[in-house]
């Protein structure tokens, strides 16, 4: 499928419906949701779904799914940002404060989950960095903690904090 390049101010970024209609999805209304073939994998039977009353959209098939940004994002492979720039959140008519309070809410468990993202690169990163040190014996591991010099009461109160919100962080999403 062809990516079309929006100008903002061709959409109106609150009717998620005319979005995905405006990026070539034969959409069908079924009762209060709209449904249709999904763009994002070789689809025969309508497996994309589309809910306006909560500005949201998910595809049963490929698993993907949420907000108008990230329906954007994914179509056309650009950042949240340029999303932002393309539904017309960044300088165009609408901002950030004048939308409705779910859009605030799915906006900013987009950005956490870009910032998750990012953070699980630096850790990863960071892990095989000492890897390769342990494996190369240029450091034990008993030195590596003695190094960092985190200490134990800190440790402890991580723990405590990390159990106390542990289900808040595995369902924010």
């Amino acid at each position: 499928m062809a990516k079309i390049a929006l100008a903002p101010k061709t959409l109106n970024s609150s009717d998620i419906v005319e979005l995905i209609r405006a990026y070539g999805v034969d959409l069908s209304r079924v009762g209060d949701h709209y449904r249709g073939l999904c763009p994002f994998h070789p689809d025969t039977t309508p497996s994309l779904f589309v809910y306006p009353e909560t500005d949201s959209w998910f595809c049963y098939g490929c698993q993907k799914g949420w907000d108008d940004i990230q329906f954007v994002r994914e179509i056309e492979g650009c950042s949240f940002s340029e999303a932002k720039k393309r539904l017309g959140l960044n300088g165009g008519t609408a901002t950030r404060h004048q939308a409705p309070v779910r859009r605030r809410v799915s906006t900013l468990r987009t950005e956490l989950r870009e910032l998750e993202e990012t953070l699980e690169r630096v850790l990863v990163r960071r892990l095989k960095g000492l890897d390769r040190q342990l494996q190369k014996r240029e450091i034990t591991l008993c030195q590596y903690y003695t190094n960092r010099a985190i200490a134990e009461d800190r440790l402890n109160r991580f723990d405590a904090l990390r159990t106390q919100n542990h289900y808040y962080l595995r369902n924010w999403r």
